[in-house]
């Protein structure tokens, strides 16, 4: 064992503390993997004993206590993993004092320690830590004051992750010298002030998430000429002003997320250039005019969100070509006209609001909005038809959706009812906690409830000459009330 060079025991659920002897039973332990199990109790301070040591993971664990200082003998050291433990730092300092130790170790390339309560201050001193690090994920960890400017010494960095903490202060200017660095998350924090014109010297830029902060200002037109850029999120600030030319552009964007800001002006026709975005989200925003039938070009788009704005005009036909599309929300904006039946060539479309907006004519019947219910549509006066009035109906009595694991291979919640009906056997289909057998009135309960949801198949007929309309769905409901009043309280069920 004297000669043991790697020791890689992770995921086996150990449980207990770490031996202090560790390192004179295994002199030439060069890496160390104990990431993934149930240990406890403190790191041992002997850990810095092992000189030969160059990889330490022991993540995901249960470990308390101090980072310990002797970390910082382990010269040799390329890579760190302490992040998800119960780790903290010294009670008589505010600072992470263990960064500090960390300047010896030269060769350090990867640190991690997020998901730990350490509740301190991140000390200049990280700017002294190897030239080579490239790795920096210090997420979840309570970490407060100000975001250090001395980062951007680490010229190397590739990856700086410090989402989910209580920094302060604005984005230094100095992390424009981080030329190689691809992703930056600062996501959750306090952050302020505007957003600096320095990320825009990060030409190597994939990933930017500076979402639930306090920034404000405007977004840089510069930002959106990272030509590496493929995630940009910034949703839940204060950012004001437009959207800038710039990223409508960015033609391999694969994320936009702007939503919850104070952003105004028009979608340009240009948005149809983000052919390979799969998520835009411009949601409670005050952007305003029409949406641009360029829209039908984001065939990539599964995930698209207006809501909440003040867009007007109609649904352009062309959205009818957005055959990835998943979840679509265009509620609470001035959107008018008719809901195009192009729509119903969707057939991923899983979600659909239109609510509250300004909407006439008939509901689709076809591709997926058999699946919507009146929650989709509410709040447009001028809407009929509605086949996802008897959907809404069918779920309320059956306390099923359609998009329940049981409908598949050709069984839908329709068919389901239907086939009960037929049978007349309702009570099969029926939410047993809706009737109670033991009730006097049960049978005629029972009768009452397939009526209705008799009333709720014809509601929903695939022919729009064998569908009733609202009208006459709410003059059937006020005859079934009225002639099952007269025999028993209904709210005796």
């Amino acid at each position: 064992m004297t000669n043991l060079r790697i020791l890689a025991l992770g995921a086996n659920g150990f449980f207990g503390d770490l031996p202090t002897n560790l390192c004179s039973s295994l002199p030439a332990l060069e890496q160390l993997y104990l990431s993934l199990g149930y240990l406890t109790g403190p790191i041992p301070e002997s850990v810095g004993n092992c000189s030969k040591l160059k990889n330490l993971e022991l993540n995901s664990n249960k470990f308390t206590g101090i980072v310990p200082q002797s970390l910082g003998n382990l010269r040799l050291l390329e890579t760190l993993g302490l992040f998800d433990n119960n780790l903290t730092t010294e009670s008589f300092s505010s600072e992470l004092s263990f960064i500090s130790s960390l300047t010896n170790c030269r060769s350090l390339n990867r640190l991690a320690f997020g998901d730990n309560p350490l509740d301190g201050v991140i000390p200049p001193s990280v700017g002294n830590l190897s030239s080579s690090l490239r790795m920096l994920h210090a997420s979840n960890c309570k970490i407060k004051g100000v975001f250090p400017t001395e980062i951007g010494n680490l010229s190397n960095l590739v990856i700086v992750s410090l989402g989910g903490n209580e920094l302060s202060g604005n984005i230094p200017i100095t992390v424009g010298n981080l030329h190689k660095l691809q992703g930056l998350y600062l996501s959750r924090n306090n952050i302020r002030g505007s957003i600096t014109g320095g990320l825009c010297d990060l030409q190597s830029l994939f990933e930017l998430y500076l979402s639930r902060n306090e920034l404000s200002g405007r977004i840089p037109e510069c930002l959106g000429n990272l030509t590496s850029l493929r995630s940009l999120v910034l949703h839940s600030n204060m950012l004001t002003s437009s959207i800038p030319s710039s990223v409508w552009r960015n033609k391999d964007l694969l994320e936009l997320d702007l939503s919850s800001n104070f952003l105004s002006g028009s979608l340009p026709p240009e948005i149809g250039n983000l052919v390979k975005a799969t998520l835009i989200d411009l949601t409670m925003n005050r952007l305003s005019n029409s949406i641009p039938t360029t829209v039908g070009n984001l065939i990539s788009l599964t995930d698209l969100s207006f809501a909440h704005n003040g867009l007007e005009g109609s649904i352009p036909i062309s959205m009818g070509s957005m055959a990835s599309l998943v979840n679509l929300d265009l509620s609470y904006n001035n959107l008018s006209g008719s809901i195009p039946k192009s729509l119903e060539a969707l057939q991923y479309l899983d979600y659909f609001n239109i609510s509250f907006n300004a909407f006439r004519g008939e509901i689709p019947t076809g591709g997926r909005f058999g699946n919507f219910t009146m929650e989709s549509f509410k709040g447009n006066k001028g809407l009929c038809g509605i086949p996802s009035y008897g959907v809404m109906v069918m779920e309320t009595f059956t306390r099923k959706k359609p998009s329940d694991d049981m409908f598949v291979r050709g069984l839908s919640l329709k068919s389901w009812v239907q086939n009960s009906v037929v049978r007349e056997s309702s009570s099969e289909v029926i939410d047993p906690n809706l009737l109670n057998p033991e009730n006097q009135h049960f049978e005629k309960q029972l009768q009452c409830v397939s009526l209705i949801l008799e009333l709720a198949l014809k509601c929903s007929a695939e022919s729009p000459g064998d569908r009733i309309n609202m009208k006459e769905a709410v003059a059937e409901l006020k005859k079934i009330k009225g002639r099952f009043s007269r025999i028993m309280p209904f709210n005796d069920a």
